[in-house]
């Protein structure tokens, strides 16, 4: 969602429009989609705002925080039921920020057909996550700790109480380099083809942290009426050793959501959301001679070398209803994704795509430009009530298409036929769509909602191919969710407080019919209970033929081992086992393996 702040700024001058949803869409299949598996993941609170696949086809999911509403859950036991790894634990002693906001992060990777592979926690509160061709994460991250910092990095010492980060994860998550963000957010980071890093964000130093020949060296200094420093946008290359390369302050008032990066430049994304008459002085700084706008708006477009860091391009867009908050872009064509909170101009809407009038309250925005900003096609994507995007999530051309989710508590969408759910099963569902990158006009090729019978928010949507997708997010649903023998079936609430209103993570894979698993032996056909357990735990699921379980503890010394011959039950005796965390491996005849961390009291 929009960060706090400018949503206030952007209410104050907005006058919202309701208008009637048009009809007109051009189509295509769903091409029978199916969601293959789905499940719970975490416990209450955890909201996954951001996913990438990896290598292997992998999907790693990760939550912003555990968060629930006016009430911190400071129980290791009941959050460390979620880790797999022993070394990413959760940790009582990180002091969360305020009353409802725990201070670290649930990362978890599961493989193509729904096997839990890892699951941890992290010391900080995510923003935003990338994954490079390596399997290497990048994290943008907000923490109180002072010690995060690696040698040779960027930023190595604290410089806010509440402090961004930028981070370095190796494959199996720990940590390759981290570096302190000079500046109060760091909201957006893209790489080239060297993996060198890309970031926008907005900071209120104002010495000693750009570098000499770039766009703005110096730190513009104004006051607003209560005498508060303005922000000053911020814009910096790092090497892939997380080392600073340049940066550039840019205006003043400003607010960064996105970057990318095509053909040796960077085009980002401001908004001038703490602009007032006093800073009226520099409306002309914000667009060149060439600029597609020269009128002022509130959306800035702007473009920087990524070698030198000075601005080759700079242009107002639309009017003050647009933000926005994603870029992505093929080899020669900017796409953009935002919101519209009131009717746009006529040049950034095409008349016959796929939806030319504004739908309500707040409509999502999807438009290509060509390289020199100027706009090709552009479509509202909303109903007669309220659409929204989370900046966190992915905005993804792949296969030329793009691929974006949202939130919608809307109903009278036009979709595909054929789609997932073609209603809005509760008060807010997940939005997932698909569209054409086709010259002519903003062509729809599949678009569905995605919830159960509450509430979903966050999420994000990232393809594998042409005909596969995950989606992952946070829901207060207990039904229309998760599949059957999935890994979490059920949605989980903190025993001692089961009416906090905060919903549990989900992640999701949809791909053709074709494409489920023939094999039914994954740790997803049992379910073990209790957990924790004591003297005895029961496994109830479909074993094969010498099927064998295993107990190992943390060091990987198997403490426990027995046989089963076919059967939906099997009971063990753990009189004997001492109390701490172990691994439960099943293992049918054909060496495939379903594990589970299982708990002993």
């Amino acid at each position: 969602m929009l960060p706090f702040h400018l949503f206030q700024v952007m209410k104050i001058y907005i006058t919202i429009i309701i208008l009637l949803l048009a009809n007109s869409v051009i189509a295509q299949p769903f091409n029978e989609y199916a969601k293959n598996w789905a499940t719970y993941f975490g416990g209450q609170g955890i909201r996954f705002i951001s996913s990438v696949v990896d290598s292997e086809g992998n999907i790693i999911a990760i939550a912003d925080d555990a968060h629930s509403i006016n009430q911190i859950i400071q129980d290791e036991n009941y959050w460390n039921q979620f880790a797999t790894n022993p070394n990413m634990l959760y940790n009582n002693t990180i002091p969360p920020t305020i009353s409802t906001h725990i201070l670290q992060s649930l990362i978890v990777k599961f493989s193509p057909n729904g096997e839990l592979l890892e699951s941890g926690y992290l010391p900080f509160q995510t923003y935003k996550m990338r994954i490079d061709n390596y399997d290497n994460i990048y994290i943008i991250a907000q923490t109180e700790l002072d010690n995060l910092a690696t040698a040779g990095a960027w930023q190595t010492t604290a410089v806010n109480p509440a402090n961004t980060i930028i981070t370095k994860l190796n494959p199996d998550f720990s940590t390759n380099w981290c570096t302190y963000f000079p500046g109060s957010g760091c909201n957006d980071i893209c790489f080239d083809s060297e993996l060198n890093i890309y970031g926008v964000g907005q900071t209120d130093i104002s010495d000693s942290i750009t570098t000499a020949n770039v766009f703005q060296p110096n730190f513009i200094t104004e006051y607003n009426s209560n005498n508060h420093l303005y922000n000053n946008g911020y814009i910096f290359k790092l090497n892939n050793d997380g080392q600073l390369q340049w940066a550039t302050y840019f205006g003043v008032g400003t607010h960064s959501f996105a970057i990318a990066y095509l053909n040796d430049e960077i085009i980002t994304s401001f908004t001038w959301g703490d602009n007032d008459d006093s800073l009226s002085q520099y409306n002309s700084y914000y667009y060149t001679p060439n600029a597609y706008q020269q009128d002022v708006s509130r959306q800035i477009i702007t473009k920087f070398n990524a070698t030198t860091g000075e601005r080759t391009y700079g242009t107002y867009l639309g009017n003050d209803g647009l933000a926005v908050t994603h870029i992505t872009c093929d080899t020669e064509n900017f796409y953009f994704l935002g919101i519209a909170i009131d009717e746009l101009d006529s040049d950034l809407i095409s008349p016959d795509g796929y939806q030319p009038n504004i739908g309500g309250s707040f409509d999502l925005y999807l438009g290509k430009f060509d390289t020199n900003v100027n706009p090709i096609w552009g479509t509202y994507i909303g109903g007669s009530d309220y659409e929204q995007t989370n900046f966190q999530e992915n905005f993804s051309f792949k296969n030329n298409a793009l691929y974006f989710s949202g939130i919608t508590y809307s109903n009278e969408f036009n979709l595909s036929p054929n789609t997932y759910q073609n209603n809005n099963n509760g008060y807010g569902d997940q939005l997932m769509m698909k569209f054409s990158t086709d010259d002519a006009r903003a062509e729809l090729i599949w678009g569905s909602f995605f919830g159960g019978d509450n509430q979903e928010f966050y999420g994000s949507i990232v393809p594998v191919s042409d005909d596969t997708f995950y989606i992952v997010g946070n829901t207060l649903s207990q039904t229309s969710i998760a599949t059957a023998d999935s890994y979490q079936q059920n949605i989980s609430f903190h025993p001692s407080y089961p009416n906090i209103n905060f919903g549990n993570g989900f992640v999701a894979k949809f791909a053709p019919e074709d494409d489920l698993s023939v094999d039914d032996f994954n740790e997803n056909s049992f379910s073990i209970f209790p957990n924790p357990a004591k003297d005895k735990v029961t496994i109830i699921g479909n074993f094969h033929q010498n099927s064998t379980i295993e107990l190992y503890n943390v060091l990987g010394q198997r403490v426990l081992e027995e046989k089963v011959n076919f059967g939906s039950e099997k009971t063990l005796n753990l009189s004997n086992i001492q109390s701490g965390t172990y691994f439960l491996s099943i293992t049918n005849n054909n060496k495939n393996s379903s594990k589970h961390k299982l708990i002993v009291k």
